[in-house]
This record gives C-alpha cells, structure tokens and sequence, in this order.
C-alpha cells in the first residue's frame, strides 16, 4: 500500500507473579535468593496494577529495558513516565508455570502470563510468556531486563472482537501517510506482505511501505479513512475501503485511495498478507461531509481523545493533581476560561493553581459524569463538548451537585493529545443576575 499511520505500540509492560496467584516450586535454585527474587516479583506485579512508579523505580535498574511482544524496547523512564500520564494501564496481572533460576549474583524467573489492560486505549496481549532478568547490585535484587513473546495460538479470531481492531488499524495506517510515523505498519503488515502500487501497478514489500511514508509523508496536508467494510472467513479478513487525501503541490491536489486488505489470523495476531488499490477522485461534496473528512472524527482520533478525558476524570475523582494537569498543554500553550474569576488563566503554572484551590472546596473523593459528549477533529486539532457533573462533599459539610457545559479544544504534539483550551460555564439568569446552577439535562 502506498497509503496510511501509527499509534504508540502498547507498552505492555513484563509480567510478574501475582501475590494471588500461587507459585510452582522452581525447578532450579532455592532457598533465600529465589525467595528474594519472587517476593520482588510480588511487588512489581503489584506496583504495575496500582500505578506505583516510586514502588517500580526501587525495582528497576537505571539500564533496565523492555523488550515487548513485536520486538520494541522500552527503557525505565519510559514506562515510569507511561505509569504517571495513565497512557499505560494495568487492570490484571496473573501468572502461571513460574520457574527461577540463580547464578550467582544473577536470576532469572519465566512463566506464562495473562493480563488486562491498555495502552493509549489500546488492548494489550491477552497472554504472553515472559523472562525477567535480575542482577544483585549492593546486595539488592534489581530487574535490568524484560522480555515477552506471544503465546502461539492465542488470540480470538471472531468478527466481534477482530472487526474494532482491523478498523482502527486502517484508520492510523491512512493518518501514517501524512504523519510520518510507520510504526503500525510495523505491526500490522505481516513479514511476507505483498502490496500492488496505486501508481504504476508495481508489486512492493514491508520495507517498502515502510519507507514510503517515510520519505513522502511531508508531500501530504491529511490523508484520512472515509469508510471500510470488513468481512471474515474463518481466520480470514477482507478489508476494504477508501481514504481521502490532500497534497500540498501538485496536481491533482486531492483525490482517494481505494483499496482492498487481506488480513490473516497467525499465531494470535491479525496483519496484513496482501493489498492492493487505486488512486480515484475526490468524493462528492455531500459525501464528504457525512464521512470520516476533515469535519469529522477518526476511529482511532476519537478514541484517543476520549481516553484523555477517562484519565481526566478518574484523576479528578481521586484528586490527583499531577494526573490531572497531565491531560494539558505544557508551558503557555494553555488558556483556559474556568467558572470562576479571573477572566483567564494563562499557562499550566496558573491554572494548576486554579484547580488546587479548587481541589481544596472538597473533602473526600469527587464524582465525575458525563451528558451528551461530541468529539470533533481534523489532523492534529480536536474538540470536545460535554454536560458535565460535578459532585461531591464540601469541606463545610455540605453535598455538592452542580452539572456545567465544558468545551476543550486540543492538539496533537509530537503523537500525543493533549488539552490547549478549556472553557467551562453555567447559564446566566439575566434578570437576576445570578448563575442557573440547578439546571439538569
């Protein structure tokens, strides 16, 4: 294929032993070094499912990297730093056939995992085995390596769960054109994957679609999916669809792809084996407006978006100020209209303030709810509008319900969403004076 882009490939980090689980006895070394060993385990596994970067700092080594189920390697900050923004997210961790092996002031634990969660809203592997590797520095056990590789055979071919999946891969393939990021293509083309050139009609390969939009991305304004229709055949798909572009030079300056994917189901993983498409005109102003173009959102745009407003919310309700501010724009990108004085609040230091004081009204945790939301996005900008609920009780003891109406306007900086507006508001009744503040949807 000659088209299409990237999301991060989740950051699934190494699998531990769950404190719930029980453990086999190891079938090499004993005693206090493999007790040591499992019980850091322990707390890795636990550190992972409640977000504890101090907790994981204390574990992993300064030079520890993680290699992941497609061979992307992942150093300490990384994943830290992945923990703190809550673009990684551990939901379970449970493990089986554990095994530990010790030499000297070196171990090594493998096993079987499987585990929940998501990175950037996306779903990790459902089961893996891994390795983890320690080495005893100043006489403590510190992890310096993690690698996992996908369990054969697992994976869920059904149209159910496989149909979100290829279409959102199709989406970030079609944005790869114009961003320059290959990294789903990485993932998703199988290493035999043979593609038919929409100019000249050439047969190309991985490398070459890979190469392509690193090359040419920059001759592109957007480059977006309009619609796919996927059908299955056992552990076979048919995607096929079209996308829009915009060139920056040239003629013609905008037009389509059409095209048709073969997905195959191998070894737990959907990718493509085969593709072909056409280069084809513009749709119809009408048509336009009503599919996926500039006017509206993405699959994989919308759903980015609203995972930054779930890490939002779930930081405000546990009063997490560091996960909250991490939802915004650095520096002075940020302007924001809250409800209360002053009129503005200009750059992430002011309205950090903002929020503290605001945080300081409530005792105990907040509920966060959501009305009527709609998600809007071209390229790198975004726009969302919501009724939101706010509720909670006040440190004077009283129960606090107030429902708003919050706009926030974003943009994509170096591949990720992030808020550079907010304006929240309640209705004025002119006649007096004062704020609707009971007004329900």
């Amino acid at each position: 294929m000659t088209r299409k882009i990237t999301l991060l490939l989740p950051l699934a980090l190494a699998v531990s032993a769950s404190p719930q689980t029980p453990k086999k006895t190891p079938v090499a070394g004993t005693g206090a070094t493999v007790q040591a060993v499992i019980a850091l385990e322990d707390k890795w596994v636990d550190a992972l499912q409640k977000a504890d970067t101090e907790t994981l700092n204390s574990i992993l080594a300064d030079t520890y990297v993680d290699t992941d189920e497609q061979g992307q390697q992942s150093d300490k900050q990384g994943i830290l730093s992945a923990l703190k923004s809550a673009d990684l997210k551990f939901e379970s961790l449970k493990v089986s056939d554990m095994q530990a092996r010790t030499y000297d002031a070196a171990a090594v634990v493998t096993g079987t995992g499987v585990q929940r969660g998501t990175f950037k809203g996306q779903p990790f592997t459902p089961q893996v085995v891994f390795t983890d590797t320690f080495i005893r520095q100043n006489g403590n056990w510190r992890a310096v390596a993690s690698h996992r590789a996908t369990v054969p055979g697992e994976g869920d071919p059904s149209p159910v769960s496989a149909e979100p999946y290829i279409r959102d891969r199709e989406a970030q393939w079609a944005e790869a054109v114009a961003n320059g990021d290959p990294s789903v293509v990485q993932r998703i083309l199988a290493d035999d994957y043979i593609g038919v050139d929409a100019g000249d009609g050439h047969l190309y390969d991985k490398a070459e679609a890979i190469s392509f939009i690193r090359e040419h991305h920059s001759e592109f304004v957007s480059n977006r999916l309009n619609e796919v229709k996927i059908r299955f055949f056992g552990n076979t798909a048919v995607a096929q669809g079209s996308e829009s572009w915009e060139r920056r030079m040239g003629d013609p300056r905008l037009g389509r792809f059409v095209w048709t994917d073969t997905w195959l189901l191998r070894n737990g993983r959907w990718q493509i084996v085969a593709a072909e498409d056409m280069i084809a005109p513009p749709l119809p102003a009408n048509k336009a407006s009503a599919s996926n173009e500039p006017h509206t959102v993405t699959a994989s745009n919308e759903a980015e978006i609203k995972a930054l407003y779930d890490r939002w919310a779930q930081a405000l309700q546990a009063r997490d100020i560091d996960g909250i501010m991490s939802v915004y724009a650095p520096g002075d990108a940020l302007v924001a209209y809250d409800i209360v004085p002053p009129l503005q609040y200009k750059g992430k230091d002011a309205y950090r303030k903002d929020y503290l004081e605001f945080l300081a009204q409530y005792d105990g945790p907040m509920h966060v709810e959501y009305r009527d939301m709609g998600i809007l996005s071209s390229g790198d900008v975004g726009v969302i509008h919501a009724l939101e609920r706010l509720s909670g009780k006040l440190t004077n003891g009283q129960q606090s319900d107030l429902w708003l109406r919050v706009t926030s306007a974003l943009r994509k900086i170096d591949g990720k969403w992030f808020i550079v507006h907010d304006h929240v508001s309640v209705p004025v009744d002119f006649e007096t004076g004062k704020a609707a503040l009971q007004l329900k949807p």
